[in-house]
């Protein structure tokens, strides 16, 4: 009689090679820096990214869309088309997100505009729809591809006009990590709803003069503006409320079936966690009537499941000794008291390592799965793939691999997203030089 145990929180032998497969496209090379990726429900991964210069001939050269199967093989049944970007906007800003299941692909991107009189730029969103094979939407705006014009006149703002700082990250050791600032959004029913930063940029020096947070709405068939948002329901942007004097940097949203959404954000000082009616407007109803205000964490990360709000605040890699602080509250933004007593819990490893576990999952036993990087100095400093589960009390897993931790595999420095499936965890670790998908059974 074969008997077999499973365990939990060990690489996956029937994924890829033992375990590991390479976050690369089907066109016969492995150099490729992956942008952006999200799973499917039935484990398939898709991704966005680059494929370096260095590598490819260069018609081949640019930025691309992939898909992983489940078992990790990057697939041929879907051609890797060419991403069809606007030409003024940074294709490394590119995000993308699953519209539904069989629904195709929602993509985001910040173009910037020239502004008249002055030697300036404003950015504003750019949105994309593709089909599942990749191709754009052509119904959807010009050809898959909707740059409205920025609300702001610019024309008329005089130079030296007010300065609200962009919190920039300098920590983050990877763009798949480093996501503060770009936009969130998601379609809802016919909408969709997208929070983003406008920037005004001074083309001479590249500075940031001016920052402002947006909820903005358009039809999710055509991608035309809809004025359905604002106090009164006639508007198509909303500007989100300042905290500190400063525009809210998003670090992460989530968008209810409803339109209402959650929105953690960021300023130079502070980390806020706030919940917003669908047409834009701060919810009184959510914790004290007021954001939830938390210490800062420029890679701080929101989780959401049906019954909780999960915020993670990692600790810089130096100076050692920090780790990662989680904080759970319900939906309505009290602290959850079944997590750890209503307190804030902070993982660590000893005074010699940090813990930084900069994303987070909660699957549907709300277990709370953690990934990032444990950073050490030997002859330089270092880090390495580490992945944390929590039990729904906040308790390390004892069944997770070694008491609740992860650690590896072997080369990886650091995982930089987690994605939790039926069948399995998958992590998007980094090395040098490229990027791979770790499956850990659960």
């Amino acid at each position: 009689m074969n008997l077999h145990t499973h365990r939990a929180g060990v690489l996956d032998p029937t994924f890829g090679d033992n375990g590991i497969a390479p976050l690369t496209l089907p066109i016969g090379h492995r150099k490729f820096e992956p942008l952006s990726c999200y799973t499917e429900p039935d484990g398939s991964m898709v991704y966005y990214g680059h494929a370096a210069v260095a590598e490819l001939p260069a018609e081949q050269t640019g930025f691309y869309f992939g898909r992983l199967t489940p078992d990790g093989t990057p697939t041929e049944a879907a051609p890797v088309h060419r991403v069809a970007c606007p030409v003024s906007t940074s294709n490394y800003d590119f995000t993308v997100s699953r519209t539904a299941v069989n629904a195709g692909i929602l993509g985001f991107s910040l173009p910037v505009h020239p502004v008249a009189k002055f030697a300036r730029y404003r950015s504003y969103i750019g949105i994309s729809r593709f089909a599942e094979d990749f191709t754009p939407l052509p119904e959807f705006g010009d050809n898959g591809i909707v740059i409205p014009l920025p609300i702001f006149n610019d024309s008329l703002r005089p130079a030296g006009s007010s300065t609200s700082p962009c919190v920039q990250s300098n920590t983050a050791q990877n763009r798949l990590a480093d996501n503060i600032g770009l936009p969130r959004g998601a379609v809802i029913g016919k909408r969709i709803r997208v929070v983003f930063q406008s920037f005004l940029i001074d083309n001479e020096n590249t500075e940031i003069i001016d920052t402002t947070t947006l909820l903005a709405s358009f039809d999710s068939a055509t991608g035309k503006p809809i004025s359905d948002i604002g106090e009164n329901h006639d508007a198509e942007t909303v500007v989100l409320p300042e905290r500190d004097g400063e525009a809210l940097e998003p670090t992460g949203a989530h968008f209810y079936d409803n339109g209402s959404f959650v929105l953690l954000a960021v300023t130079s000082a502070s980390t806020y966690l706030m919940r917003f009616h669908a047409n834009g407007q701060l919810d009184d109803g959510f914790a004290d009537g007021q954001p939830i205000k938390l210490p800062l964490g420029v890679l701080s990360y929101l989780a959401v499941s049906e019954k909780r709000l999960v915020v993670t605040i990692p600790a810089s890699p130096l100076p050692l000794g920090g780790g990662t602080t989680v904080y759970a509250f319900d939906k309505d933004g009290t602290a959850d008291r079944e997590f750890n007593l209503g307190q804030p819990l902070t993982l660590a490893d000893t005074d010699a390592t940090t813990l930084t576990l900069y994303n987070a999952v909660i699957d549907e036993d709300e277990r709370i799965i953690l990934s990032g990087g444990r950073w050490s100095v030997d002859s330089g400093l270092s880090s390495e793939c580490h992945v944390t589960r929590l039990l729904n009390n906040g308790t390390l897993d004892p069944e997770f691999a070694d008491n609740g931790h992860f650690r590896g595999p072997e080369g990886y420095q650091y995982g930089e997203a987690v994605f939790v499936n039926d069948d399995g965890i998958r992590i998007v670790c980094s090395a040098p030089g490229f990027e791979s998908i770790a499956k850990l059974t659960n």
